[in-house]
């Protein structure tokens, strides 16, 4: 109580005291347990998962979009040729979509590699509205609130977890420890960009994190230019293969592994990929 009285006319504390390390000093924080994913891992994940779920994880591991931002994505946050995600809300714990984000730089518009984008064409298929990621039917609870639609409601994490990627990381002899779960992915991309040497200005950019350094004071006009942007999505790449049925491919491949695209399928947007939902 002393020591948060401060003066009325000031609004300065009326008892300052110096940090005392002698007096009181809180232990160091030791080497944090960060797990991450290798490639080997994450394809496999990908090839075994139920194709809805494996979206999401390509997802993910493609853009280090948050999870909780992912599942609040509506089919309106994505532009024509989902080249372009717009991050403006968020699930939220308990349920339901709300338009408040973690911190201000989360507000922000993702570019995403060619790969992710044709990806989401064949996932998005005619959709035309409804969350991007929903479950297949509606439970008892929202049909209570009157709700017959499921792409109107978005998909509980808890559920995806316990029902699939808990059940992938065990075959793989992971899950058992703490963190190993969806902040995973996200991890992958982060690692991927640096690889991948993409400036860090861009690389907060898209993972939402606040930039405080001169370069984004200098340089605010470069996360405008979407066409730059772009180039760097490109230049970034993903570091895994999405499994071909993912992008609407029905497995063809050609002579070098990767994935054949016919060139009705070339288009720029939803309706030129000629893809039908997953």
């Amino acid at each position: 109580m002393i020591g948060s009285s401060v003066d009325e006319r000031t609004g300065k504390p009326l008892h300052p005291r110096e940090w005392n390390r002698q007096f009181i000093c809180l232990p160091k924080l030791q080497k944090q347990f960060r797990p991450k994913l290798s490639r080997k891992e994450l394809e496999f994940i990908l090839q075994n998962a139920e194709r809805r779920h494996a979206v999401l994880y390509a997802f993910l591991a493609g853009t280090a979009i948050r999870r909780s931002e992912a599942l609040g994505l509506e089919i309106r946050h994505l532009s024509e040729d989902c080249s372009t995600i717009t991050i403006s809300q968020q699930r939220v714990k308990g349920g339901g979509v709300k338009a408040t984000l973690k911190t201000d730089a989360a507000t922000r518009q993702v570019h995403v590699h060619s790969d992710i984008a044709r990806m989401l064409c064949a996932f998005v298929g005619s959709r035309t509205e409804g969350y991007l990621f929903h479950p297949t039917k509606v439970g008892w609870q929202n049909k209570r609130k009157g709700i017959e639609n499921p792409m109107l409601i978005t998909v509980d994490p808890a559920d995806v977890q316990r029902d699939s990627l808990d059940v992938l990381l065990a075959r793989l002899s992971r899950g058992k420890q703490t963190g190993e779960g969806f902040h995973m992915l996200r991890r992958f991309r982060k690692s991927q960009l640096i690889r991948m040497g993409i400036d860090p200005l861009v690389r907060n950019y898209w993972c939402g994190h606040a930039d405080k350094s001169m370069d984004r004071v200098y340089a605010e006009e470069l996360l405008s230019d979407a066409e730059w942007l772009q180039v760097q999505a490109e230049k970034a790449g993903i570091g895994f293969d999405i499994p071909s049925a993912l992008l609407g491919l029905h497995g063809l491949r050609s002579e070098g592994g990767q994935a054949v695209i016919s060139q009705s399928r070339q288009g720029s947007s939803r309706k030129t990929f000629g893809c039908t939902p997953l």
